[in-house]
């Protein structure tokens, strides 16, 4: 279809930059790539094979580390925790879901969907207001970790905490824009009864919320797959595990003040919080293969992320990126 080679001004911001070249361009579509980043093979042809779907507007693809085998430890920590690495599970990317937005980095769209584009009043999280806003209105975005790219990290301390404190200073203004899409974390109301009884020192009570959910779900579960009440307590018991991952990750990044006044007012029940929160820790380490010297940015990263959530809380004037959702 063609293609267009166009110079982008970064100085007036990435939003205002991406729109200037998306007016300037002729073809059905476009692809976005930053100024960090080293395309590999995939891109940009496995993204337009998605994009022979009608109903997607964008395909993005994996955004892996430049230099893998850099042995700093922000180097090593952001090649397993990168904020715009996604993952390698493929998916369509909705609020609320295992892949709930991803960058623009790079990325391929059909130019009919994006309309004006970027928000320009938006100097971060951009990327992720335009794919929500497609998604509202009625298109697919998918992600797909085949196509991979390159992104040269920032892995200094300096530039990479300020990196971290801006993309979590926009939290908040999305949860503006995007009410109910940006909580602090997401429960299932039988995760909460179960997390609120074990920081309480309510074991029979949590082994009833358990039991209340496998009972449920095993219901539904019958007749449509064999040993239903097997595989119904197995789904419930892997449920509480990943929602205790994420209730220590909201504990250790935007809801570590309350962590630390519930330790003043209620210390037995904290004990039980600060040691959950160190049992997730540590087996985040062992799932991510990350020696015991990244712990250091992981501790820095929770300490951005609170700072951050909390100084846009501020500037927005809400606290909608301070509450937990319940489903």
């Amino acid at each position: 279809a063609g293609a267009s080679l166009l110079r982008l001004d970064p100085g007036r911001g990435a939003a205002a930059a991406r729109n200037a070249g998306l007016g300037a361009v002729g073809t059905p579509f476009v692809a976005f790539v930053d100024s960090d980043c080293v395309v590999g093979p995939g891109f940009p042809s496995r993204l337009l094979d998605h994009l022979g779907d009608p109903a997607l507007a964008v395909a993005v693809p994996r955004i892996v580390a430049l230099e893998p085998n850099d042995s700093r430890v922000l180097a090593r920590y952001e090649a397993h925790r990168s904020a715009l690495d996604m993952g390698s599970r493929e998916a369509l990317i909705r609020p609320g879901s295992a892949v709930p937005y991803a960058p623009s980095a790079a990325m391929v769209a059909r130019v009919s969907a994006l309309g004006e584009g970027f928000a320009p009043e938006l100097r971060m999280g951009e990327d992720v207001d335009l794919l929500w806003r497609l998604i509202e209105s009625g298109w697919q975005v998918r992600y797909d970790p085949a196509v991979t790219v390159a992104h040269d990290h920032r892995v200094t301390w300096r530039g990479w905490l300020a990196r971290r404190l801006a993309y979590n200073l926009s939290t908040a203004t999305l949860a503006r824009r995007h009410p109910g899409k940006v909580p602090a974390l997401i429960l299932t109301r039988g995760g909460a009864v179960f997390w609120a009884a074990v920081a309480l020192g309510r074991p029979a009570v949590a082994a009833g919320a358990c039991a209340v959910d496998t009972a449920a779900l095993a219901r539904a579960l019958h007749r449509r797959v064999p040993r239903a009440l097997r595989v119904a307590a197995e789904l419930t018991a892997r449920g509480r595990l990943q929602e205790g991952r994420h209730l220590a990750r909201a504990l250790t990044g935007p809801w570590l003040p309350f962590l630390i006044a519930a330790t003043a007012v209620a210390p037995r029940a904290s004990r039980r919080m600060w040691a959950g929160v160190a049992v997730a820790a540590v087996a985040e380490r062992i799932a991510d293969r990350a020696a015991v010297s990244e712990l250091v940015p992981a501790l820095a990263d929770d300490l951005a992320r609170c700072a951050g959530i909390w100084a846009g809380c501020v500037r927005e004037r809400r606290i909608g990126a301070l509450l937990p959702r319940i489903r």
